[in-house]
């Protein structure tokens, strides 16, 4: 399967088997030895280092999130979706991989009441946690990057995953 498609996996429905083995086959690339965790967390360190990307008190171990280990900012995650919207070789792919307000993946059935469309994004769920980040389009061509997560004890996901949606809306 080409690696855009199985991007476009990961990315749309949130596949957390497939980001797993998409992640350990980045350390097998980079290293030309077995896909681990180790060095696949060692070739994304790098890549962020290489990038420029605020890196303070970022922890990746895996590649599905699962993990409680994982530590990502919200400003890895802005700086991140910046440089790939900056790549003009890349960033169509990218957006296209993403689950899209209203219409298709984790997000289809959010984001509704004429904002269908309108919001290329990734969401991330754990117990107490919730997250999202893409690229939201008001008109087209202008892109705003919006990057948030909600980490809560009380009430639910609805809860919080109703509020991100709100402060997008907002933004138009």
């Amino acid at each position: 399967m080409p690696l855009v498609n199985v991007v476009n996996i990961v990315n749309k429905r949130s596949d957390n088997f497939l980001a797993e083995c998409l992640f350990k086959s980045i350390g097998a690339y980079n290293t030309m030895k077995q896909g681990n965790a180790f060095y696949s967390t060692q070739a994304i360190n790098q890549f962020i280092t290489d990038q420029n990307i605020y890196c303070d008190d970022v922890e990746i171990v895996d590649g599905s999130g699962i993990s409680r280990s994982n530590n990502v900012t919200v400003k890895t995650m802005a700086q991140l979706l910046l440089n790939i919207y900056k790549n003009d070789k890349i960033f169509n792919i990218y957006k296209n991989s993403l689950a899209v307000s209203g219409l298709e993946g984790t997000l289809r059935r959010r984001m509704k009441n004429g904002y269908e469309g309108k919001f290329y994004g990734k969401t991330g769920t754990l117990n107490g946690v919730s997250s999202l980040t893409g690229y939201y389009e008001p008109e087209e061509g202008r892109y705003y990057i919006v990057s948030m997560v909600f980490q809560f004890s009380k009430k639910d996901h609805n809860y919080y995953k109703n509020i991100q949606d709100h402060i997008i809306e907002s933004i138009y």
